[in-house]
């Protein structure tokens, strides 16, 4: 089998074309986050629209998707993805793409590209208030600082956790106190984009900004619950809206809230916003959360 090669998102989003509106994701190419039951599943969003941006032309922009997540994708076998044309309209075409792996459909989207229109009039949501990103620290280094106070049955895994490569740059606005943490509201505010830099083509930044937004989603219905820590985690659908263009290796902020989380299912919200505050994209998504106690 091939070698796992250093991840890069532009790397992660190559397709090999098969046949007519049929391509692969080599396997080589998937990431699995370390402790994570499947391939990340913002990848397989964004190489699905990477699969049906091939089948149109270049005058139409992605501005929809609407998808489910059916199976856990495994980082051991290639994804292939069917792309069927439903419509090429003289405003919008729209595709279908269903994502197999041995045989198997993992998830399912439906794709709305338009032809770039100017309008009379517009609207955005304001972007909250947030700090500069370059005064707050990713993720990983963040999580590090605490890694000397946890029990010793935790540091080999929390260790392998921090080592792993990872596609994207995170900067949560409020990072939780992992040793003393508190109830936070179902919400936060999050700095993220693409860890290397990326080529200049928007179709591409557009399905790597849907590969991020897959991020930190679901973990916000978590916040207000510090006594527990999930043992199960799995995005069930993913819809997503485009407003503008931008810069998927430029700084985004990603304002996210949880309004409901019941059942085991909570329904999360997003909005990406370039750094000048321009509103760039919307996303819904619907996942399970099962959790157990850490007392």
């Amino acid at each position: 089998k091939k070698k796992k090669k250093n991840m890069s998102l532009e790397l992660g989003l190559q397709l090999e074309e098969v046949d007519k509106c049929i391509f692969r994701a080599p396997f080589s190419h998937l990431w699995k986050p370390f402790g994570a039951r499947a391939v990340f599943g913002g990848q397989v969003i964004g190489q699905a629209l990477v699969a049906a941006q091939k089948t149109v032309g270049s005058d139409y922009r992605l501005h929809s998707l609407h998808s489910y997540f059916l199976l856990p994708g495994q980082p051991d076998a290639d994804i292939v993805y069917l792309v069927e044309v439903l419509r090429n309209g003289k405003s919008f075409a729209t595709r279908a793409v269903r994502a197999q792996q041995q045989g198997k459909t993992l998830y399912h989207c439906e794709v709305s590209f338009h032809r770039s229109e100017d309008g009379l009039v517009a609207l955005q949501s304001p972007m909250p208030k947030a700090p500069d990103p370059e005064t707050l620290v990713d993720y990983q280094v963040h999580v590090g600082k605490f890694i000397d106070h946890l029990p010793e049955k935790h540091r080999a895994a929390l260790q392998r956790w921090l080592v792993q490569e990872i596609p994207l740059n995170v900067r949560y606005c409020t990072p939780r106190n992992l040793m003393n943490p508190k109830p936070l509201e179902p919400r936060q505010l999050v700095w993220m984009k693409a860890a290397k830099k990326l080529g200049d083509d928007p179709a591409m930044h557009r399905c790597v900004a849907a590969y991020l937004s897959d991020y930190a989603l679901l973990w916000t219905a978590l916040n207000p619950f510090p006594d527990v820590r999930p043992v199960m985690m799995a995005s069930l659908d993913h819809s997503m809206w485009f407003h503008a263009d931008f810069r998927a290796d430029d700084w985004m902020l990603y304002e996210i809230d949880c309004p409901h989380f019941s059942g085991n299912r909570a329904l999360c919200f997003g909005k990406l916003f370039r750094a000048d505050g321009t509103h760039v994209a919307s996303v819904a998504q619907e996942g399970v959360i099962r959790v157990t106690s850490r007392l």
